[in-house]
């Protein structure tokens, strides 16, 4: 382990604690989502959100490149990054924020760690994986080839359109694009993945935004965390979602309804755009919905749902319940930088 995190807030500590666990019972030979009932996959979407948050936490680097490897191997059709890595099923061609792992994997490697080797070696099948979805959705919007489509998993009290959400990551994949390219002076990668970012911008805005209050398809906390976070919005109408977004937290009493994709992002973005208070307010929340809420009722790693256990309803159907899930365990992340201030520096990585 390289990091540890120690404040004078006690549900704090047991969260980080609890993040730290289950990373440490979960990624072994490959990032599986749970060790506890016969599944133990390499779900990609779960390595996508939270190779941030393991990476503060331990040097990552070696298992994250090998598994990207298996990533690599298990592709198919032409491309298609999966599901699973190894892929043991078939067909599991990658949803959208799953498959898309294939892309924010070596990015947060290199980022985080400063190696430029994961760009070269992935860099072909990240691009094949770009161009499939392109191909599949010429107009920028990712509403085809989607697979499996789970949108914003495990979201509670909220139907996040899973247009929306596909083609928020497609966005996220041409912001990411963007940099690696550049990171490898492939000068004309960095102007094609530009305009490609664009051109879904645009396209998003034109399907799925009033352009006049700035609110977004499904009005959920998620279509306005994803369009802020993977810049998708026009800056005029940045200020506008960010306040729709705040507004629908108040609404639920300062309460997430995000899924374990979107609340990866959602704190960072709260305090990028002046509300610190209420990202603080919501990450000491003990309340149901909210880590503090597991906390209180003797969670000792992160649980699989929100809900995983309530005082009114008990225990969720134990054939999908784990208490020691990783996914929802990215607000490691934003411990480190923001309560901690530990950072890593876009114009400097590693």
């Amino acid at each position: 382990m390289t990091g540890k995190f120690e404040s004078d807030n006690k549900l704090l500590n047991r969260l980080w604690l609890n993040v730290l666990w289950s990373q440490t019972g979960n990624i072994w030979s490959i990032p599986h989502d749970c060790p506890q009932r016969d599944e133990r996959l390499g779900w990609t979407g779960d390595s996508g959100i939270f190779v941030q948050t393991a990476s503060y936490n331990a040097d990552v680097s070696g298992i994250y490149s090998k598994w990207l490897r298996d990533l690599r191997e298990a592709r198919r059709n032409g491309g298609h990054f999966s599901n699973v890595a190894p892929r043991l099923v078939s067909p599991d061609d990658g949803a959208p924020a799953w498959g898309d792992a294939g892309i924010i994997v070596p990015y947060y490697i290199w980022h985080m760690f400063g190696d430029k080797q994961i760009l070269e070696v992935s860099y072909e099948s990240m691009k094949t994986w770009i161009e499939f979805i392109q191909k599949a959705n010429p107009n920028y919007l990712w509403t085809k080839s989607v697979f499996s489509d789970w949108g914003d998993w495990l979201q509670i009290n909220a139907q996040t359109p899973k247009d929306v959400f596909d083609t928020s990551y497609f966005g996220y994949d041409a912001l990411l694009m963007t940099q690696m390219a550049g990171a490898l002076n492939r000068t004309d990668d960095v102007k094609f993945y530009t305009e490609l970012h664009t051109n879904i911008s645009n396209a998003f805005t034109k399907a799925f935004v009033n352009t006049t209050d700035g609110k977004i398809k499904g009005d959920t906390q998620a279509v306005y965390v994803l369009a802020l976070t993977f810049e998708l919005l026009p800056q005029n109408l940045r200020p506008l979602a960010v306040n729709h977004l705040v507004d629908n937290i108040k609404a639920h009493d300062y309460h997430y309804t995000t899924g374990y994709i979107s609340v990866n992002f959602v704190n960072e973005v709260l305090v990028k755009y002046g509300h610190r208070d209420v990202a603080y307010k919501c990450l000491l929340q003990e309340s149901f919905p909210s880590w503090g809420y597991e906390i209180a009722h003797n969670a000792t790693g992160m649980w699989e749902h929100w809900d995983s256990w309530t005082e009114d309803k008990g225990f969720m159907d134990p054939g999908m319940n784990s208490f020691n899930h990783y996914s929802l365990g990215t607000i490691g992340r934003f411990i480190y930088q923001y309560v901690a201030g530990i950072d890593t520096d876009d114009q400097m990585v590693g």
